[in-house]
């Protein structure tokens, strides 16, 4: 008569016990490489990926990447309506991250052409300093209000 011990042993081995504990220790991986990326860098691919849903005009997707604090108090279609309407973005990339304990400030070269700049034929760079706020353990854009 087998041990309960000895049937518990012939559980833990095998093909399926494998993946298991393969599929655990790979969770637990991924789990330590997210908390292991620098704030900085997090905040560097939101950012990016915020002006990637802003270029293509997808305000829905943009006020995602909003801080939960503000859509507490801004809705949607307010946000929308206060993104930038007399202009039509082409590009934009962060250059930079400066972080201190929950708040980062990403500076984002924005390349824009304005309403009037097709009669005058030209388009603007400039630096756009964000806030990004640490809350519920996710980075968030917070707009100036």
């Amino acid at each position: 008569m087998h041990s309960q011990a000895t049937r518990n042993r012939s559980r833990l081995s095998g093909p399926r016990s494998c993946l298991t504990i393969l599929a655990a220790t790979g969770l637990l991986t991924a789990c330590a490489l997210v908390k292991t990326a620098p704030p900085e860098q997090v905040v560097k691919d939101r950012a990016n990926g915020r002006w990637e849903v802003l270029i293509k005009r997808d305000m829905h997707k943009a006020y995602e990447f909003t801080a939960p604090s503000y859509r507490a108090v801004v809705s949607e279609d307010t946000y929308g309506k206060k993104i930038g309407s007399a202009v039509s973005w082409i590009g934009a990339q962060v250059v930079s991250v400066a972080c201190e304990a929950a708040k980062c400030v990403a500076t984002v070269r924005v390349e824009a052409k304005p309403l009037l700049g097709a009669k005058l034929g030209n388009t603007i760079s400039l630096d756009v300093d964000e806030t990004w706020l640490l809350e519920d353990g996710h980075w968030w854009f917070f707009p100036k209000l």
